[in-house]
């Protein structure tokens, strides 16, 4: 067995320097290898730096992470899959992700999770219009087709229509945010019962936070609606409640009678 102790190497033998490449160690070992443009007896242009924790730099001598790039001009990493088919993650003084597609507006841009790379799930996309879709977005619409008559209590929306996230149950009435963040939460009623009122709150945990009514003084047909913009913690719950007047509306209408929402962000 033998032992190569060198600290340049040079790699071709251009007479022109920045055709060869020397891997080589600092005059002043300081614990890293480098891979610069050059000859071996002359001063190298770093291209690459790799040190004793692991980190590689290219365009800096001093990575402080697993991957450093570093450049004084804008600068990119190309993805290239085919000729048509080009991403690049840049840094142009803000970070900027792009993507193309042979000219045309059909690439896109997928964020994506998974245990695995085979396993990955699409969970947000922009599109070549750019449209942003996020077709996990917590969302529900229920609405309610029978009849309730009363001063005080929950109205339950038993029929669901929207329920991204399952936060919306149709036994209790109850939206349970599954995220925290920022919702827009609606409700509306409609009746043609004759001098019947209808009042009702949008409570938060059990706390009012909206509301409407119509004193049903009138034998007209009339509707009523609120809505809210809160931000909720994860298992925050919203609830519709008659209150005051009571809330008279009538069986047979259910998409008049409704509940609905969505994660603004």
């Amino acid at each position: 067995m033998s032992t190569l102790i060198l600290k340049n190497v040079q790699v071709g033998t251009s007479g022109t320097a920045a055709n060869n490449f020397t891997l080589y160690q600092p005059a002043s070992p300081d614990g890293t290898v480098r891979l610069g443009v050059g000859n071996a007896d002359a001063t190298t242009a770093d291209v690459i730096t790799a040190n004793n924790s692991g980190n590689v730099g290219i365009g800096t001598s001093s990575p402080g992470y697993k991957l450093s790039l570093e450049s004084n001009s804008n600068f990119a990493i190309h993805l290239l899959k085919t000729s048509s088919n080009d991403g690049w993650i840049r840094n142009i003084g803000t970070m900027d992700i792009a993507a193309a597609s042979g000219g045309s507006s059909g690439q896109a841009i997928t964020f994506s999770i998974g245990a695995n790379f085979a396993g990955l799930t699409e969970r947000m996309r922009i599109d070549g219009t750019g449209k942003v879709l996020m077709p996990y977005q917590p969302a529900f619409h229920a609405f309610r087709d029978t009849a309730f008559n009363a001063g005080s209590g929950v109205i339950v929306f038993p029929t669901i229509v929207t329920n991204i996230g399952s936060g919306y149950d149709n036994s209790t009435g109850r939206f349970t945010a599954p995220v925290a963040g920022t919702y827009l939460i609606l409700t509306s009623f409609f009746t043609n019962i004759a001098n019947a009122p209808i009042d009702f709150r949008i409570n938060v945990n059990g706390s009012n936070v909206g509301g409407n009514a119509t004193t049903g003084t009138t034998s007209v047909t009339r509707d009523c609606h609120a809505y809210i913009v809160r931000t909720l913690a994860a298992n925050d719950y919203v609830t519709v409640e008659a209150a005051g007047f009571g809330t008279n509306i009538p069986g047979g209408l259910g998409i008049f009678q409704t509940f609905s929402g969505h994660l603004i962000g």
